[in-house]
């Protein structure tokens, strides 16, 4: 369960992982700009972090709502009423 940007950050990391991504972030890691994540693993990234329980209405929120660790969490999870 997500409760905070720290549980976010280990998940996303194990994910990356996953995805054969062999590179740590910290919640302050801009994953676009840094190119961990191609375009379509993006796509897959936010699937997955909707799959968590997150609130990802993707055109409301706009990429830039989907940069970092903690801005993904401050957008999608304290928005959907998840801890602060």
């Amino acid at each position: 369960m997500i409760n905070s940007v720290d549980d976010l950050l280990v998940d996303i990391n194990s994910w990356l992982r996953d995805k054969g991504i062999d590179r740590q972030i910290d919640p302050d890691t801009d994953i676009i700009d840094s190119r961990i994540v191609d375009s379509l693993q993006f796509v897959s990234m936010v699937v997955h972090v909707e799959s968590l329980g997150a609130d990802t209405d993707i055109e409301a929120l706009g990429v830039e709502n989907f940069r970092t660790v903690r801005r993904i969490y401050e957008t999608c999870f304290v928005s959907a009423g998840y801890p602060v």
